[in-house]
């Protein structure tokens, strides 16, 4: 009798040992948790073909629960597997995903897991008319203390019509946007046979979406959690924060040549107060003019501040247009507009159709520079709805526009600025040089083989200026000035054909075209690599990433007072660190995404990855200090 209870005892403990490790993926007598599927929709009510197609996951997981993610991390499990069925009709692409969280069980290494929600974008390219349909077939592994499989069919349609209607569903729901835009991450759905297959979906796609063949590259999917990521503000506190920054922006090396002229025109004594306020009201609306265009973008198009300027056309145009206002302040020319323009006396002065230009002139050129609060704000201000985003533009708008409505509106502020004199003239032609300056500092920003173009369009347009200024006497006749204006767009529209068409083609042929390279300044520093970054993460050695761009001052003033110096360097090579620098001076989408998943929508911007948690990197935002940066590398083993 003994030795059986022995046996018994034996084969209890033999097959509590061998049943133990799969405890938890078994479920006696309870019943399994399961996700609730929130909403699963498309963006729109119905796509034409070519159209690219975007259908809304939105899954949430019971409390206490954690889903595994995909990819899986170091421990163990079964990763997400999504997968599409039917739905033929759209040629699926990739899948959007907000990235899951790093989740360190009881036992074993760390996993990337959701917790309380999980949000997918399906994506991919409308191809046959009619109502397609299709499942989304999710296997997952759900775990608390035990762990469940779940297996998960998801019926949707995609509506597909020759003739639909542009009716986005997503722009009345709020939340869906959010998602979007904190999807950083992509991952292959299941009906994509062979990376074969997903390189030409995303070639298709990209042609159709009009973006470049580049930008279908494969995008490393990064799993960062930066420090100060996502500054929480109130909405007070942001639009605050925003009016500040725009205020800020006014001492940026940008703005500072158009901040010159705004107080010269201030400084007239022949003008009564109520010509001065209309003046000052007239460049705020030109400023916040600007700043509404850019809050559009940001919300509908995922435009981010200083866009314009990866673009070698927007440049050249930026460049064309700072010259032709260097030349106003050298009086080549004279702005004139009819006087019922301005509803305000007869003389020039009443006239306000030059300040307002001034306006966007200054916006456009503050662009490319940043400054305390703004990084912040903007980086917060894109997870909002589109009317926040509207809201805190608006604010950064005031903000630049405040200090001139204040010196035309108190007179004891405007009794600092000095009496009109010879003094006027005189720094008049300085703003003019300095403009000058500032479009020959732009064309570095330029690929190499359009530099030489884009001077001798300048030339052109200088000459239509010039031209149209000679032609036309204060009192000519309108006949005589509509022959000049057609003289001078044929000589601007000449010297474009010439410099783009003929010149830059044949310095393309000559071997001479090329780009910027921002990083060449040290030999310390390297140029950005995905793969290196990401092999130093695994290896456990410390990186630091200096996100800039050859048309951002503020950048380089970073690398030349606080990254390059002595102290730094002597640092980076004692700690061995890997020491990148990410030029955004045309667009690159591996380096876009990277910045963006470390939360900026601005440049500067300064990521320092510690060896030993590289997936919580330090960031820094505008500009920064020399002793906050050596600090940082201090404190990395």
């Amino acid at each position: 009798m003994q030795r059986r209870h022995r046996k018994i005892v034996v084969w209890t403990a033999l097959f509590t040992v061998c049943i133990a490790p799969f405890a938890p993926l078994l479920s006696f007598g309870r019943e399994s948790p399961g996700l609730d599927v929130v909403e699963v929709t498309p963006s729109k009510v119905a796509y034409v073909p070519g159209d690219t197609v975007l259908v809304g996951l939105h899954l949430r997981i019971p409390a206490g629960y954690h889903l595994y993610g995909n990819p899986l991390g170091a421990g163990i499990g079964r990763p997400l597997s999504i997968r599409i069925e039917g739905a033929a009709g759209v040629e699926w692409v990739d899948i959007k995903k907000i990235p899951p969280e790093r989740f360190t069980p009881a036992f074993g290494p760390w996993v990337w897991a959701y917790e309380k929600e999980a949000v997918f974008f399906l994506r991919g390219v409308a191809r046959m008319v009619g109502d397609v349909r299709g499942s989304i077939i999710i296997d997952a592994l759900i775990c608390n203390t035990s762990c469940y499989p779940l297996h998960y069919s998801i019926p949707f349609t995609v509506r597909i019509d020759s003739a639909a209607q542009p009716q986005e569903v997503f722009a009345s729901n709020q939340k869906m946007l959010v998602f979007l835009s904190d999807s950083k991450e992509t991952m292959m759905p299941g009906s994509i046979a062979s990376p074969a297959a997903a390189v030409e979906a995303a070639s298709s796609l990209a042609a159709i979406t009009g973006i470049g063949a580049r930008h279908a590259e494969a995008i490393p999917a990064w799993h960062y959690r930066p420090r100060e990521m996502r500054t929480g503000f109130h909405l007070l506190t942001a639009l605050l924060f925003a009016f500040l920054a725009g205020i800020i922006l006014n001492a940026m090396p940008c703005v500072l040549p158009v901040l010159g002229i705004k107080i010269l025109s201030l400084s007239r004594g022949n003008e009564n107060r109520a010509t001065v306020r209309v003046r000052s009201l007239a460049f705020a609306s030109g400023v916040l003019a600007v700043f509404m265009v850019l809050a559009a973008l940001t919300a509908f198009a995922n435009y981010t501040w200083g866009k314009q300027f990866q673009d070698p056309r927007a440049l050249t145009a930026i460049i064309a247009i700072i010259v032709v206002f260097a030349l106003g302040l050298f009086d080549v020319y004279t702005l004139i507009i009819p006087a019922g323009l301005a509803n305000l006396p007869q003389g020039r002065e009443g006239r306000f159709a030059g300040h307002f230009f001034q306006g966007i002139f200054a916006t456009l050129l503050a662009t490319p520079c940043s400054g305390p609060f703004l990084g912040a704000v903007l980086a917060w201000s894109v997870t909002q709805a589109p009317h926040v985003i509207f809201l805190v533009y608006g604010a950064l708008g005031l903000g630049m526009s405040f200090p001139y409505v204040l010196l035309a509106t108190n007179r004891s502020v405007m009794r600092w600025i000095p009496k009109p004199g010879r003094w006027m003239e005189d720094g008049k032609r300085i703003m003019g040089f300095l403009l000058l300056g500032f479009a020959a500092y732009l064309l570095a920003g330029l690929p190499a083989g359009r530099i030489a173009g884009t001077a001798l369009f300048c030339i052109a347009v200088a000459f239509a200026v010039v031209l149209y200024a000679r032609l036309v006497p204060w009192n000519a006749s309108f006949s005589r000035r509509l022959l000049a204006v057609f003289a001078s767009l044929v000589i601007t529209a000449g010297g474009g054909y010439l410099s783009f068409f003929v010149f830059h083609p044949a310095q393309v042929m000559t071997g001479s075209a090329g780009s910027t390279s921002g990083g060449e300044a040290s030999a310390i520093w390297n140029g950005f690599s995905a793969d290196s970054l990401i092999r130093a993460n695994e290896e456990g050695r410390s990186a630091i990433v200096d996100f800039t761009a050859a048309w951002c001052l503020n950048c380089h003033y970073n690398f030349i007072t606080a990254l390059n110096t002595p102290e730094v360097i002597t640092l980076i090579r004692q700690k061995n660190i890997l020491a990148l620098k990410a030029d955004m001076t045309m667009p690159n989408p591996v380096q876009d995404s990277l910045l963006h998943s470390l939360g900026s929508q601005s440049l500067p911007f300064l990521a320092i990855f510690p060896g030993e948690n590289p997936y919580k990197p330090i960031v820094m935002r505008d500009i920064v200090r020399k002793k906050t940066v050596i600090k940082a590398l201090r404190e990395l083993k």
